[in-house]
């Protein structure tokens, strides 16, 4: 039998194994004391500013006189209950970790759009089983999963879908509905080197640039003079219809080739 004073603390942080080891190892040693002996010993058993000391705190007088109450009432919120915790949150790591999975789907070759689709369908009903595990409401499921959703998902739902989606089962099935143009799109993009991504941005720059470049130069060679800037709009509308390398001037819609020329100088 342990010393009253070897007796070990309870902070209420414990797994649900842990408290009730806690408790058989205070009843074990406690069994010559009296109910209120035993109180009196629990006051010092409970740390201040401990869970298990506001709790005990907090407990109705009618179970802090009587031994037999006050156990079956420890048992329901350090064991019982614990153990319920511990599920749920068991339960929520799966949740959080079986979103971060649903990237991997669309990394996937789709040129199998059924089997793709068929994998989509499978990854909403699993998720819809995990959170119904979590027992939390739909807007903390979809807020969180929300969070952790690849960006091109939830873009797409931003887009879409917000904010009608406010219930968590249309919230899944809007995934499961995500067309295969936005799967195959994802895909061609992780195909493609994050260097060689940079590399056809500024290849489009560059491009669009001459283009304008060469809009410009349009410009001058067709003596539009604009005076008024509220001719800007339509006088530039009119020259970008026109295909670059050509100018206007030509009759019944011929148009006659032009070559850039140097800056005029005055």
């Amino acid at each position: 039998m342990l010393q009253i004073s070897d007796l070990p603390r309870f902070q209420g942080n414990d797994s649900p194994q842990e408290a009730e080891k806690w408790l058989e190892t205070l009843i074990n040693n406690t069994g010559s004391f009296s109910d209120a002996g035993i109180f009196r010993l629990l006051t010092n058993k409970f740390p201040p500013g401990s869970r298990a000391r506001q709790w005990f705190d907090e407990l109705d007088e009618k179970y802090r006189g009587k031994w037999t109450a006050f156990e079956q009432q420890f048992r329901s919120r350090w064991i019982a209950e614990a153990a319920r915790e511990a599920e749920r949150a068991a339960a929520w790591q799966k949740f959080t970790q079986h979103v971060l999975t649903l990237e991997a789907i669309f990394s996937e070759d789709t040129s199998d759009r059924l089997d793709s689709k068929r994998k989509i369908s499978s990854w909403v009903q699993d998720h819809r089983h995990l959170a119904a595990q979590t027992h939390c409401d739909d807007s903390t499921l979809i807020k969180t999963t929300d969070q952790l959703l690849p960006p091109f998902i939830y873009i797409y739902l931003q887009v879409y879908f917000k904010p009608q989606l406010t219930q968590f089962d249309q919230y899944c099935q809007a995934i499961s509905d995500i067309p295969f143009k936005v799967m195959e799109s994802e895909r061609i993009r992780r195909q493609i080197s994050p260097k060689d991504r940079i590399a056809t941005i500024e290849k489009r720059i560059e491009e669009m640039s001459e283009q304008i470049e060469k809009l410009v130069i349009a410009l001058h060679h067709s003596n539009l003079a604009i005076t008024d800037t509220t001719e800007v709009p339509s006088a530039v509308h009119e020259m970008a219809s026109i295909p670059i390398g050509t100018a206007p001037g030509g009759t019944d819609g011929e148009s006659i080739s032009w070559e850039p020329c140097s800056p005029v100088t005055s």
